[in-house]
Formats: structure tokens, C-alpha cells, sequence
């Protein structure tokens, strides 16, 4: 397990699923001689409206993430990411072991956290769940980059379904380039705010643009993946995006 991990949302069967991975083990986890997919899921006590887990299992479904990556750690399994959407949570290991290990420590796990822990386990050299399951589309990417201002913003109990002002930044290597993005930004609502020439402190043309909308991971990533499709499209490349906190 690698100390880089990512989380980003995608539509799973017409429902929205977050997605938490280690993106550090990509460069090699098809090198690693682990051959069998260990799924091991749980059903939520009380679910959100949105599949998620509420904030009084938060605690107990930390402590079982911990038991997971400590017991993969322990026997030379690889933890590599997990799936949480329609009132369920799935962990997803790369392992060694046998059936009967893996139903073992399922067992253990439900008896410990208080929750029933379902296990499959299936052989899966090519680590081809890593892939599909959690490793995200190029297009996808721009969510991992929102979803670490939402968390930043979650940690100053924001209010994410309050609308505000949600400043992006994008960089382009010529005048061209970002006069045609700025067209697009415009017939598409955003509004610009500066428009910078290279210089000493920026080798780039830069563009500061803004729009309102609140930052619940499922809204702000439509306009974020739609700006640096577009970006990319024209040669440059979006930065991110900005806003200020709202608390109560």
C-alpha cells in the first residue's frame, strides 16, 4: 500500500458510488504475485439519501478500514481501494490466500465491528478490478483534484449545499489558445476575471474565471470536468478551482 491514495465519484448503475484508491500502486501492482480478488462488503445500519454512510457509523467504518489495511500489511495482501454507494461499502484486496482464510478473517471482521461482512474471492491475475472498478478515466481525474477542496472544506464544517462564487484558474501556452477558451468559458456561463501574459513569475498565459454553484462533489464536477475537457481540447490545462468557506 502506497501512501498516495485518491477519491473521486462516478455513476455505478445509475447511482452515484465514491471512490477511494491507491493511485501510488498503479506502476505496480500487475507485478505483484498476488493472484486472487478479495471483495469483502457491508450494508450500512443507516444509510443517507445518497447511499452514503451517516455521520454516527463514520467511526466504526474507519476502525474497520484500519482492520482491513492492517490485515493486508500483515499477511503480504495489497489493500488497493474501495466502493461505497447504494447503502453498501466494498473493500477490494489482492491476496494469496485461500478460501478459507479469507472467510476467517470475514468472520472476524463481523464480529468485531458489529456489522455482517460478505465475502467473494475469485482468482484475478491481471488485477483487472483495479482497473475498472477504481482506477479513474483520464476524464475522471478532475475529480480527484475536487474532492480534496471539498474535504478541505468539509474540515471547516462547511455548508457544501450553500451556493458561492468558485473561482478557476487554467493555463494556456499561447494568445490564441486562451482567447478561444475564454469564448467558450463565456457561452457557457462562466464569467472572466483576468487574463495575465507570460512573465517571470509565470511562463503561461493564465485565465482567472469564475461562476456560482455549491460544491457538493456531484455538481461541481460537472463544470470541472466540462473546463478541462475543453482546456485540453485547445491545448492548455486546467488548475483547479478555489472558494471560500461557509459555515452554518
Amino acid at each position: 500500500m502506497s501512501d498516495k491514495w485518491e477519491i473521486y465519484h462516478a455513476e455505478i448503475e445509475d447511482q452515484t458510488a465514491f471512490i477511494y484508491f491507491d493511485d501510488g500502486i498503479s506502476g505496480e501492482i500487475e507485478q505483484l504475485d498476488l493472484p486472487n480478488l478479495l471483495k469483502l462488503q457491508l450494508a450500512f445500519h443507516a444509510p443517507t439519501e445518497n447511499g452514503t454512510a451517516g455521520e454516527d457509523e463514520l467511526v466504526a467504518l474507519s476502525a474497520i478500514e484500519e482492520e482491513v489495511a492492517s490485515w493486508a500489511a500483515d499477511t503480504g495482501a495489497a489493500y488497493v481501494g474501495r466502493v461505497t454507494g447504494a447503502g453498501c461499502r466494498t473493500y477490494i484486496c489482492y491476496t494469496s490466500h485461500d478460501e478459507d482464510d479469507a472467510a476467517a478473517f470475514a468472520e472476524h471482521l463481523t464480529m468485531q465491528s458489529g456489522y455482517e461482512i460478505g465475502m467473494k474471492l475469485e482468482q484475478e491475475p491481471g488485477k483487472q478490478t483495479y482497473w475498472d472498478a477504481l482506477y479513474p478515466e483520464p476524464q475522471e481525474r478532475p475529480q480527484t483534484s475536487d474532492m480534496k477542496v471539498i474535504k478541505q472544506l468539509e474540515a471547516y464544517n462547511d455548508n457544501l449545499s450553500s451556493p458561492r462564487r468558485i473561482d478557476h484558474f487554467a493555463y494556456f501556452d499561447s494568445r490564441q489558445q486562451i482567447e478561444m477558451f475564454a469564448s467558450w468559458a463565456r457561452r457557457n456561463g462562466f464569467l472572466i476575471d483576468q487574463m495575465t501574459t507570460p512573465s517571470t513569475e509565470v511562463s503561461q498565459h493564465m485565465l482567472v474565471f469564475h461562476h456560482d454553484c455549491r460544491p457538493l462533489p456531484e455538481e461541481i464536477s460537472t463544470y470541472t470536468l466540462s473546463v478541462a475537457a475543453n482546456a485540453n481540447r485547445l491545448g492548455g490545462e486546467y488548475a483547479g478551482w478555489t472558494t471560500t468557506a461557509q459555515v452554518g
